[in-house]
């Protein structure tokens, strides 16, 4: 069975059905795939990782691990760096919002919205894009960033 496929069943296997993403790719090593998701259930969500030895093995899943959170507007820790005051709608953990927002508010410092953005600091090899990359841009006075699934940042820049 395909490791994607065996990871989907998994998930359902510990969470019941589900919907939203998953996929496993080759990440840093070449014995070794990363597996990522997100998935949800009504106003639930969740973040799941594990590996799996690559092909030709049998999918075998360890260094399990989920975050779950209900879909609603909370503020982010301020961050100095950040002119802004930041509020984001998924996990406080599931993605690294210090780093996509500042890239966001660099962004509209200098004008260039609407922009994609990559919401991890470091390497990402494996990680789906429509999870990672989230597409920037005006909504009134503030930076929206969206990703494909709905996870979204959002600045109200303090100076212009």
């Amino acid at each position: 069975m395909d490791a994607t496929a065996a990871f989907g069943r998994l998930i359902r296997n510990r969470y019941g059905e589900q919907l939203g993403l998953w996929q496993c790719a080759h990440g840093y090593s070449k014995r070794e795939l990363d597996c990522w998701a997100e998935v949800h259930r009504a106003r639930t969500f969740r973040t799941i990782y594990a590996a799996t030895p690559a092909p030709p093995a049998a999918p075998r899943f360890s260094k399990l691990s989920s975050q779950r959170w209900t879909r609603r507007w909370r503020r982010l820790p301020s961050d100095p760096a950040v002119r802004a005051s930041e509020w984001a709608n998924a996990s406080d953990y599931a993605f690294d919002w210090p780093w996509l927002a500042r890239a966001a508010e660099s962004d509209y410092a200098s004008h260039r919205l609407p922009r994609r953005e990559n919401s991890v600091d470091g390497g990402s090899a494996g990680m789906p894009q429509a999870i990672i990359l989230f597409r920037c841009g005006l909504r009134g006075h503030d930076v929206v960033c969206r990703n494909g699934l709905g996870d979204a940042l959002r600045l109200h820049p303090l100076v212009r």
